[in-house]
């Protein structure tokens, strides 16, 4: 998003100053200016009507990434959990450890992570098909986050 913004913004900057510098001022060209920049934004963002469908699929794929999210907090949460009891039981703390310790296994998580990693990839691809077919090519923006995908989906294919 900042690459959108901020490129917009130097852009509306530049026909300020052009129009200042050229004493063409006028309002209806600083109001033409300002509305091409909101359209390059909202276009940009994928937040158009007519890209409801791609931004959609976007905010699955994010879904998925959030899930991914949550499950780096558990899995961090619970080496926690069996870090600390092991700390306790070395310093001879008198405590059942067993019954604090969860059942800590970097293979209790492997499936899962495997889920999120395969339904993400299928999320991307099916984001970047929609990209792709969405007519928002004509957009330099919109071309780089296409390229961009490709290569992470395709990083051998250079």
């Amino acid at each position: 998003m900042f690459e959108v913004v901020e490129n917009q913004w130097q852009a509306l900057v530049g026909k300020i100053n052009k129009l200042q510098e050229g004493g063409d001022g006028d309002l209806r060209a600083l109001i033409l200016a300002h509305e091409s920049y909101v359209s390059h934004i909202v276009r940009q963002a994928l937040l158009s009507k007519r890209q409801s469908d791609v931004r959609q699929q976007l905010e699955r794929t994010i879904e998925v990434i959030m899930q991914f999210a949550h499950m780096q907090e558990i899995i961090y949460g619970e080496a926690i959990i069996a870090v600390t009891t092991d700390k306790m039981e070395d310093e001879g703390d008198d405590l059942n450890s067993s019954a604090f310790r969860p059942d800590f296994s970097v293979d209790r998580f492997t499936t899962k992570l495997n889920e999120i990693r395969r339904v993400f990839k299928e999320q991307q691809k099916l984001f970047l098909s929609m990209l792709k077919a969405s007519n928002l090519q004509s957009d330099s923006m919109l071309q780089y986050l296409t390229y961009r995908l490709e290569q992470e989906l395709n990083p051998n294919d250079e």
